[in-house]
């Protein structure tokens, strides 16, 4: 199987239930696809990547994700439970946690 030095994605991250609290300009625009994840399991593609980047990342390969402000903590946990390490929240130009890179 393919395996990977970095691996970058911008999961859906926004609960179904935050639908009102965006701006027309995404709500409208924006595949609903790309955007929302169950409310109830928000960290659902995270894991389903950190169970791939443990099969596909190489050793000493990087994992970096797009994330939402309000779970950053649990996502880099998320991350730690699946043996990354090196596990940094980065924020975005407005000091936001925005991203995460994480260690295989």
């Amino acid at each position: 199987f393919n395996t990977y030095d970095i691996i970058v994605s911008n999961p859906p991250y926004i609960g179904d239930d935050e639908k009102d609290t965006l701006d027309a300009n995404v709500l409208n625009y924006e595949p609903h696809l790309a955007l929302f994840a169950p409310a109830n399991n928000v960290l659902l593609f995270y894991d389903a990547i950190l169970q791939f980047a443990q099969q596909h990342l190489n050793p000493n390969g990087w994992l970096f994700f797009e994330i939402h402000q309000n779970y950053a903590q649990q996502t880099a946990n998320l991350a730690e439970q699946y043996g990354f390490c090196n596990t940094q929240i980065k924020p975005d130009i407005n000091g936001n946690a925005r991203m995460i890179r994480c260690a295989r």
